[in-house]
């Protein structure tokens, strides 16, 4: 987005996963399909990411809930329930946090975002698993005293769907994200849909 909010740059990208890898099916960059060679490109870049956070420790996806949830970070807020709702014929507990004190420990520049964070969590009465989370900031957030940049806000909204029991993936993510990279104002809006959940067939044996 520009500074009037105006869309600037679309890109657009359709990805089929199986067995939890994902493979480009087409990419718009402003309306505009790219060449069967961008394409390759493009997947080569997401076949070599996919390694990466394959020898990391962590990964990256961001329907692996349980891996970002560590007591550690969620020490760092004060929950409180609200109320009860049904959630897709679903019992759910509605939760607000919001930081438990103003003065937590900032080791890593990451810190200083996850530290402004409030937030709304429905979580499901059976699974305990997010069913709806929405995320925003309270105050903005400085990166290096203001050299590096600053995030002026942070919005982000993620719908999650029970496939069976105790299995769950991300439906719907979308994000408004504003501030500063160095010299440069940053506007971006993101979504994400996920849809067509089919079970994998059993590989036949050798």
């Amino acid at each position: 987005m520009d500074s009037r909010g105006e869309v600037e740059e679309r890109k657009e990208k359709v990805i089929r996963f199986r067995r939890g890898k994902g493979s480009v099916v087409q990419i718009k960059m402003n309306g505009r399909a790219l060449s069967p060679e961008e394409l390759r490109r493009e997947q080569q870049q997401i076949i070599e990411e996919d390694a990466k956070v394959s020898e990391s420790k962590m990964s990256r996806r961001s329907d692996n809930w349980e891996q970002l949830l560590t007591p550690e970070l969620v020490a760092r807020y004060s929950f409180r329930l609200e109320s009860e709702e049904i959630i897709n014929a679903r019992s759910t507990y509605v939760l607000t946090f919001r930081p438990a004190s103003h003065d937590l420990p900032v080791k890593q520049m990451t810190d200083r975002v996850m530290n402004e964070l409030n937030g709304r969590l429905w979580i499901d009465a059976e699974d305990f698993e997010i069913a709806i989370a929405d995320l925003w900031l309270q105050n903005d957030v400085s990166l290096w005293g203001g050299i590096l940049g600053s995030l002026r806000k942070f919005d982000y909204h993620a719908e999650r769907v029970r496939l069976e029991p105790g299995v769950w993936a991300n439906r719907l993510t979308r994000g408004d994200f504003r501030g500063r990279k160095f010299f440069e104002n940053m506007n971006v809006r993101t979504r994400s849909s996920c849809s067509d959940f089919r079970k994998a067939k059993a590989d036949a044996a050798n």
